[in-house]
Parts: structure tokens; C-alpha cells; sequence
């Protein structure tokens, strides 16, 4: 069926990755100018939420803007559940490689929707006890809640543990490298004079770190 891309709805809850790339929205956008053949997108015939195809929405909206229209795969779905594994196994098949975030993401998110441990693993080209892995090894609870939150690398110390709701929602907006990594690359940022002194966001924010470290470290 033919379906205007203002239509298609990205619902995140179905989405088993941790974000989407830019990068690989860009790459495939080049791919469709230049002709290649790309997989339609699928979606949910009742609802229009994308099942598979995230980037290649994004990547179509570049090129056609909100108001092109597209082809894409309609299909009816029992449940929440079946949809889901229909979108973790395809997205652990095809398309960019599902990082381990992405999995531990999908993980959280097939939990919540009391999927069992063996249909999660069968989806994501698991082993069953690699799933009870991630889900020990690289999750947290949130306090008050029966919810999971995945950890990326520079938390990972949380495994096990609770944090607050708060602390939760932090977690998306971090990078994917161990807090030292960071803590070097600004220390040579410094000392080597590499700082765009001239940024007045830079030194504000940096004037900000001075503060919470001295009070971190107190």
C-alpha cells in the first residue's frame, strides 16, 4: 500500500534500539538517490506504527519532505507482543548491527511486555542465558517501579543495583565510552590548549563542570 510518510508513526516503545543514527540515515539516503533497492518499511495496518524501517523513514523523509508518499508493508498483528519480536527479530536480521545497548534495550523492553526469556532470545539470535545475562549484567532497576532501565558503558557500575527515576532518564542522553575516556579527552582539551576559549557555551559550561566537580569531590 501507498502511505504518506506524515502517516507512518514512530512509536518508541517498538523501537529496539537505543536511538536512531543519523549517519546511517544519511547512508541510506544516498542509497536511494543513487537507485539502490531498499527493503519496504512495515508497519502495523491499524495503527500505521513502524515496525521495521525507522531509518528508512527518516532517510524517505529527507529526500521527498513529510508530504511524499511511499510503499510500504501493511501487516495485522495480534498483540503488543507479537509486534515486538516481529521488530526485534527483523531489526537483529537486516540493517545496522544491534549493538549490545541495543540489545539490552530490546531486552527492557520485550521484560516489560512479559515476553518470555526464550522467544526474546530466538528474536535477537540469542542464547536464552545470554538474555538473563544482559538483563543481570547490564540493567538497573528504577526505584518505586517494576521497570528496568538498560545502562550504557559509562554506568555499568549500576548493574544490579537501583537508581532514582531521575538518574534514569539520564541515561539515554550519555555516550557509549567508559566515563574515564571522557574524563581524558577533556584533560587534553586543557592542557593543550585545544579549548575554543572564544565559545561562550564552552566556557560557561565548563565554568559549570568546575562547580560540580569541586562539590563532587568535597
Amino acid at each position: 500500500m501507498k502511505i504518506k510518510l506524515t502517516e507512518l508513526v514512530e512509536d518508541f516503545d517498538l523501537y529496539p534500539r537505543g536511538d536512531v543514527d543519523s549517519g546511517h540515515v544519511a547512508h541510506i539516503a544516498d542509497a536511494i538517490e543513487s537507485g539502490a533497492d531498499i527493503p519496504k518499511i512495515l508497519i502495523c495496518a491499524k495503527s500505521k506504527r513502524i515496525v521495521d524501517g525507522f531509518h528508512r523513514k527518516r532517510a524517505w523523509q529527507r529526500i521527498l519532505g513529510n508530504d511524499g508518499e511511499i510503499e510500504v508493508i501493511a501487516k495485522t498483528f495480534k498483540d503488543e507482543k507479537e509486534m515486538f519480536l516481529e521488530a526485534m527479530r527483523l531489526n537483529a536480521g537486516h540493517g545496522r548491527n544491534l549493538t549490545s545497548y541495543d540489545r539490552t534495550i530490546a531486552i527492557e523492553k520485550a521484560i516489560r511486555l512479559d515476553i518470555e526469556p526464550s522467544a526474546i532470545a530466538t528474536a535477537l539470535n540469542l542464547k536464552a542465558e545470554r538474555v538473563e545475562m544482559f538483563k543481570v549484567e547490564r540493567c538497573a532497576k528504577i526505584e518505586n517501579t517494576r521497570r528496568l532501565v538498560a545502562l550504557k558503558q559509562p554506568i555499568r557500575h549500576f548493574a544490579g543495583q537501583t537508581m532514582t527515576l531521575e538518574q534514569s532518564e539520564v541515561v539515554p542522553k550519555l555516550g557509549g565510552n567508559n566515563a574515564l575516556f571522557y574524563v581524558n579527552q577533556l584533560k587534553m582539551l586543557i592542557q593543550h590548549d585545544m579549548i575554543d576559549s572564544e565559545n561562550e557555551n564552552v566556557m560557561t559550561g565548563l565554568e559549570e563542570l568546575a562547580g560540580v566537580i569541586k562539590a563532587f569531590l568535597k
